[in-house]
């Protein structure tokens, strides 16, 4: 998760630099990417904790 949260701050910042938007917009789908894997681990947690079992895989 924070591979793809560094990577999503990197292309943001280089498209920002550069003004190349094929590049924002890359950092943009990193950042839907990364908050989808945040939302994974978070409930995967929860799960586990509440039901004594893991329900999701973390790695």
């Amino acid at each position: 998760m924070f591979v793809v949260l560094a990577l999503t701050f990197l292309f943001l910042a280089l498209g920002d630099l550069t003004q190349v938007t094929a590049l924002g917009h890359a950092g943009g789908r990193l950042g839907l990417l990364c908050a989808g894997i945040a939302w994974h681990v978070s409930f995967a947690g929860v799960a586990e904790e509440t039901w004594g079992r893991k329900i999701l895989p973390l790695g």
